[in-house]
């Protein structure tokens, strides 16, 4: 269920089609600027502000590129109960790592092997002997520049253990910023900006390699979701049993702006409101 492919997230949210289109930009070329000093960006934002729609989009598009290394969402709603803490996280991500990246799985597999009490280890022990050291392995190793990759984990606030929170941001931004231009990895971590989660990224030590994601008004999250709503609003009026007497002009411009205003910049207002009235 942590896969963004996986069959419990196969309604789960995604970018409306044309909308948020300036920062998934901004997201992709941050991560194809083999320059760019930020190996970790924090994507953070309230609830609702659409962080999770936006984390699937951009694995769902890396994915398709041959960019995505591995992906965790983490859920307290999911029925997956594993979904709410650390204990598989590095194994999901370990194993993604060896599917969509051949080459490392070797290394991967030698960790295991060598040690088969892997997986009792504390957080910080599996991500670098699972995680940080096969990319570093392969890093040296490998002399073939190639399509940056991401590692992608959302949802970090909805990890019930906090000291892992902290574990989870110090090891990832701490090692990948070690990592040979050979084999350049970033990561992203989307979250609700809770006090601890905060403090973690506000650690001087990680400031030159973090980049940080805000999720407020600058990118003007009201056009796209007017966009979300009309078009929803549209196949809503077009797909209703009582379509033919629902007018060709419903929504309402102005019924539209008013739900544009009480979204307030949150799309889960507006996807609740589409939802309803379906």
């Amino acid at each position: 269920g942590a896969f963004h492919t996986s069959d419990e997230n196969y309604d789960a949210p995604k970018c409306h089609p044309k909308t948020r289109l300036a920062i998934l930009k901004e997201i992709m070329d941050w991560l194809n600027d083999t320059d760019e000093p930020h190996h970790a960006m924090w994507m953070r934002g309230a609830a609702g502000a659409g962080k999770s729609a936006i984390a699937r989009t951009i694995a769902q598009m890396c994915d398709e590129q041959g960019q995505l290394s591995s992906s965790f969402f983490f859920s307290r709603t999911a029925s997956d109960a594993r979904r709410s803490d650390e204990t598989h996280l590095v194994a999901t991500l370990a194993y993604q790592m060896s599917e969509n990246i051949p080459e490392i799985r070797q290394y991967i597999s030698t960790a295991i092997l060598t040690n088969r009490f892997i997986f009792d280890l504390g957080l910080d022990a599996q991500i670098y002997k699972l995680i940080v050291t096969p990319l570093a392995q392969l890093s040296n190793s490998s002399s073939i520049l190639i399509l940056p990759k991401i590692i992608i984990i959302d949802g970090l606030d909805e990890c019930h253990n906090k000291d892992a929170q902290n574990a989870i941001v110090n090891a990832f931004v701490a090692a990948l910023a070690r990592m040979n231009h050979n084999f350049p990895h970033k990561l992203l971590i989307a979250s609700w900006p809770e006090q601890n989660i905060q403090s973690a990224f506000g650690d001087r030590d990680l400031a030159p390699f973090l980049r940080q994601l805000p999720l407020d008004s600058s990118w003007d999250p009201d056009d796209d979701i007017r966009r979300f709503l009309v078009d929803n609003l549209a196949k809503i009026r077009d797909t209703h049993p009582l379509r033919n007497i629902i007018p060709l002009e419903w929504p309402a411009p102005r019924d539209i702006d008013k739900l544009v205003e009480k979204s307030s910049g949150q799309f889960i207002y507006a996807a609740t409101v589409s939802k309803y009235i379906k």
